[in-house]
């Protein structure tokens, strides 16, 4: 019984620590602090990619080609160190990029 408690709660720890909200967190401190590396173009991106939009939306939005839009998003994960759109928008958050751009509405 004590082994299956503990192993659950081992299991269960370890799942959270690699919560892509966890790891998030843990690296957008750092990323927060400084939007240095990123030109203008790549902080809207981010900001639309913080507001859930694909890269043809953004690519719509910006009026830019799709596949421009897919470099500016490949540029932001490089820069930054990052593996996912995700990480992007908890950055972009953080870096209180979301509501850099007009929306469209």
């Amino acid at each position: 019984m004590l082994f299956s408690r503990l192993l659950t709660h081992q299991t269960h720890h370890r799942a959270a620590e690699w919560s892509p909200f966890i790891v998030a967190k843990r690296w957008s401190k750092t990323a927060a602090a400084n939007t240095g590396p990123l030109t203008t173009r790549e902080r809207q991106v981010a900001a639309l990619v913080a507001r859930g939009l694909s890269n043809r939306q953004i690519a719509a939005r910006l009026v830019i080609s799709t596949r421009t839009a897919s470099n500016h998003v490949e540029h932001i994960l490089n820069k930054l160190g990052l593996r996912t759109r995700s990480q992007i928008a908890v950055w972009a958050v953080n870096a209180g990029l979301e509501g850099t751009t007009k929306s469209s509405s």
